[in-house]
């Protein structure tokens, strides 16, 4: 699964500050660009901090009953 694809699935704008909430301007890394159009990336913290929060987010989504 790539970055796009998980986007898709989880909306960045519920999932940061709950489960990635070091993640900052996240907005404008999944854009890839700042407001000045330079070019802005996650960094090596951010995607251990992303990997985490994703392994927990569905380690929750595993919980919930139907």
């Amino acid at each position: 699964m790539d970055q796009q694809q998980l986007w898709e699935i989880v909306k960045p704008r519920k999932f940061f500050p709950v489960y990635a909430p070091g993640v900052k301007n996240y907005y404008r890394k999944i854009t890839g660009v700042n407001t000045r159009n330079n070019p802005l990336s996650f960094t090596d913290e951010d995607k251990l901090e992303i990997r985490e929060g994703v392994k927990r987010f569905f380690a929750d989504a595993k919980k919930v009953k139907l």
